[in-house]
């Protein structure tokens, strides 16, 4: 349903929307822990964040917000993680931005119906990546407006401004520079999640 080539440019800020094809195996990793929630305190709204991992030096000085205390991730998680980072370098210089990357940190989202976030940015120093994991229900008679419901926008403002409108489908990758302002709309249909990483450049 969306191209898996497109890169959009506003001055030097991009955003490249593509396909991870095995984000089957990140389902492994999305187990709600009460215990270590965190929305609290952040843009998202009538959602769950929950860490994935972090390098905690690294963290303590790009995002000190996000401490992720006594958090232990999941035994399987590095492997997937290094082949993630590998892949993401990868689509980088396919697309022409030669950025060597190191991951800091990583969460997922998990939505509730009418959760959405405010519109917000992440580091001017890191590579935001977004891996969806569900579908919405949508087909080819949903009403236009209806598409909104739980898409990210981002606005590129660095040059010509640009707005972006991206729905959510099962392996939908997008990664874009850090100071790009984004956002979600509500979201009208659960489970609606998403995995987050933020690397630096």
């Amino acid at each position: 349903m969306f191209s898996t080539q497109q890169k959009y440019t506003s001055g030097k800020q991009w955003v490249i929307d593509t396909e991870y094809s095995d984000y089957q195996e990140l389902n492994q990793f999305l187990i709600p822990n009460p215990d270590q929630e965190y929305s609290y305190g952040t843009s998202a709204y009538f959602s769950k964040q929950y860490p994935l991992w972090c390098d905690a030096e690294l963290a303590e000085e790009y995002y000190p917000h996000k401490r992720f205390e006594n958090f232990v991730p999941h035994r399987a998680w590095e492997k997937e993680f290094k082949k993630i980072t590998s892949w993401t370098q990868a689509k980088l210089i396919e697309h022409k931005i030669m950025k060597n990357i190191t991951p800091v940190i990583s969460w997922w989202m998990d939505y509730e119906p009418g959760g959405w976030q405010a519109m917000h940015k992440h580091n001017a120093n890191c590579i935001t990546q977004v891996i969806y994991m569900d579908d919405p229900l949508i087909n080819e008679n949903t009403d236009a407006k209806d598409y909104c419901h739980g898409a990210m926008y981002a606005f590129l403002t660095d040059d010509k401004p640009l707005y972006l409108p991206l729905v959510g489908f099962k392996g939908r990758c997008v990664l874009m520079t850090g100071d790009i302002f984004h956002g979600v709309y509500p979201v009208k249909t659960t489970p609606r999640r998403a995995i987050i990483v933020d690397y630096i450049i």
